[in-house]
């Protein structure tokens, strides 16, 4: 998960993976489903069609430059 500062023990770091996954996880998936963001292993491989010669833009910006931020 998350880089543990210092000396922990295989318990400690296995309680913390359980412990994102029972309290972090599904807020998460609540939110991706609030904003229409799909699962990738849900989606069917290729589903997304690609361009040629071009790049699509991987995030919106807009909302960062409305908060001033780049």
């Amino acid at each position: 998960m998350f880089s543990v500062q210092g000396p922990v023990s295989n318990e400690e770091r296995r309680d913390s993976m359980r412990l994102f996954a029972q309290g972090v996880m599904p807020g998460l998936r609540e939110y991706a489903r609030e904003i229409d963001l799909p699962d990738p292993f849900e989606r069917t491989p290729g589903s997304v069609e690609l361009r040629n010669g071009t790049r699509e833009q991987v995030v919106d910006r807009a909302p960062l430059q409305e908060l001033g931020l780049r």
